[in-house]
Order: C-alpha cells, then structure tokens, then sequence
C-alpha cells in the first residue's frame, strides 16, 4: 500500500525512551513506524475487542491539556482566571 498525500497525517507524541526503543525494535523487524501504525489501524478495524483488549496493560490516560492547576487541592473551588 502506498503513502497518497490527501490521507490524513496521525500526529503522536510519546515519550522519547518508548519512541527510541520502539525504533530499534522495528530496525531488526524490517517494519517502519508507519507499517506499524498502518498495521494496527487495520488491525483495529478488524478485532477491535480482541486488539484493545491485547493494549490494555500498555495504556494510559489521556492527560488534561494545559498547564497543571495552580491549587491542586480538590477541596478549594477554582476562581475564574487562577
């Protein structure tokens, strides 16, 4: 399958020690990052039970955008532009 330039980019960010050893796993499998992508989309489409349940112990909640709160104490309400 090849790259058509009207697709949709997937943008990701993951934290460079996961992203460098992902890497030197794929340069010894013959797989780059987007077969692997590519694979697993399909792959999702395909089993979405099977696959997601196959992930689960690799996933993380998704965080807040932004900056931290200023007053991380649950108990105080926030105030509008803290």
């Amino acid at each position: 399958m090849t790259e058509d330039r009207n697709d949709p980019r997937v943008d990701v960010r993951a934290p460079r020690a996961e992203l460098d050893a992902a890497r030197r796993v794929l340069e010894g499998s013959g797989w780059s990052m987007q077969q692997l992508v590519q694979a697993c989309l399909r792959a999702l489409v395909a089993d979405q039970d099977g696959l997601l349940a196959q992930l689960r112990p690799y996933y993380r909640e998704k965080r807040q955008p932004g900056r931290p709160r200023k007053n991380p104490d649950p108990q105080k309400p926030a105030t509008p532009g803290e």
